[in-house]
């Protein structure tokens, strides 16, 4: 079975400089967590650090970030951190709040960056993890006390007009407490992000497959959607390819397909077991070929000749077959049986034909006892009921003329009493 690859996720760390070892703590931790037994194997976690960067002099910092990092934007989680400084402000020509109002800093724009996304892609991702360290600071210059006030600022900004927090942010004092609080955000976050149930945002988006792949859903989770039948018929039928290029469809999924209350869900996944023979039971291709939904039920038909085709059926197929209902598709039925003709094609044709009115079957019907007769393959009892068959089909003006004179041909044949050996 072939699975989708291990989940990968990023995980953005934004701060000024003044706190740099909480992003050492960060990083240390993050390093622990891909050791972990509950993540081992299970998940790729990257952080994203602006430390990892090799700055050309003549860039500048925030646009080396944005050019050789990827954005909070493109993270599954953001880790934002202040203490006292603020940081450098963005060129106002460049980095505009919505507002007209200049960025700060870049670690403002990254915050704002992040929840951007969050709110507007309907995936909640990434998720944001705001962090305050309340830790005294002695501020003797003037720009310790402006880099300050700024953090006091934007905090500050979160504050709703009757003094309530809009956002939500954590307090810490000591490095041991920020890195008990962040271990427990990553780890029940990374823990949610591996197990999450598949978003119907990623298989909404125009190149779902890779939204679902860099996700890194479990093959569990693709087909838990696809048998949810509540959700939207057209990203069911996504999840559903997904779970076909991928091969793992399970046999309880299938059972599901089946029965499924949708013509879009039956008709698309009989297309694959035509397509890509996917393995499934006689008594399912039965009731696929028995479908009231004529899309369905032709498919169905066709895939059944190719499971014949690949030895995956044996003549067990013909029950299946014979109960096809729509004439059009008993016409290719009928076809599959002829174009199989092993010992047990006779006696189906004869049951399968008998009460037919549709032309196209007498005919084929006609032509296959025709030649059956004259390679000595008909018995005594099957010549008489062949006769008693075409009889009828002469007779009670059903049949159209050019079918008519293939009935009469082949009647006169068997009538005639022609001296080939006849079987048994």
């Amino acid at each position: 079975m072939e699975l989708i690859r291990i989940p990968y996720i990023r995980v953005f760390i934004s701060s000024p400089g003044d706190v740099y070892k909480e992003r050492q703590i960060m990083s240390a931790v993050i390093h622990e967590l891909r050791s972990n037994n509950n993540f081992y194997g299970k998940v790729i976690i990257e952080p994203i650090l602006w430390e990892n960067l090799v700055l050309g002099a003549w860039i500048q910092p925030q646009r080396a970030i944005e050019l050789e990092l990827p954005t909070p934007a493109e993270c599954d989680i953001v880790i934002v951190i202040f203490w006292g400084r603020m940081g450098t402000p963005l060129p106002l020509d460049k980095y505009q709040k919505p507002d007209g109002t200049q960025f700060l800093s870049g670690t403002e724009w990254e915050y704002y960056d992040a929840v951007r996304e969050a709110r507007e892609n309907k995936t909640g991702l990434p998720k944001i993890y705001l962090y305050r360290c309340m830790r005294s600071l002695q501020l003797d210059t003037d720009d310790e006390r402006v880099q300050f006030q700024r953090v006091e600022s934007f905090f500050d900004s979160f504050r709703a007009l009757d003094d309530s927090w809009s956002g939500s942010f954590y307090k810490y004092d000591t490095l041991e407490q920020f890195e008990g609080l962040m271990r427990t955000h990553l780890e029940k976050t990374i823990s949610n992000l591996i197990e999450q149930p598949i978003l119907e945002a990623d298989l909404d988006h125009d190149d779902f497959e890779r939204r679902v792949e860099e996700r890194g859903y479990t093959p569990e989770a693709i087909l838990a959607f696809i048998r949810d039948q509540v959700k939207p018929v057209e990203l069911r039928r996504r999840a559903l390819d997904i779970a076909v290029k991928r091969s793992f469809l399970d046999s309880n999924t299938i059972a599901r397909i089946v029965d499924d209350p949708y013509t879009q869900i039956r008709e698309k996944f009989v297309e694959y077991v035509r397509d890509h023979g996917i393995a499934i039971a006689e008594e399912q291709i039965t009731s696929l070929m028995e479908d009231s939904d004529l899309g369905v039920s032709r498919r169905a038909v066709e895939a059944a000749r190719g499971l014949i085709e690949a030895g995956t059926f044996t003549t067990s197929i013909y029950r299946c077959l014979k109960n096809v209902k729509h004439f059009q598709q008993r016409y290719a039925a009928l076809k599959i049986i002829r174009e199989i003709d092993d010992s047990d094609a006779i006696g189906t044709v004869f049951e399968f034909a008998k009460g037919s009115t549709y032309w196209k079957i007498r005919r084929e019907v006609s032509e296959y006892i025709e030649g059956c007769y004259l390679t000595g393959r008909l018995t005594h009892l099957q010549i008489d009921e062949a006769i008693e068959m075409l009889t009828l089909y002469a007779t009670d003006g059903e049949s159209k003329s050019g079918t008519l004179k293939v009935v009469r041909k082949v009647l006169d044949i068997l009538q005639g009493g022609s001296t080939l050996e006849v079987s048994g």
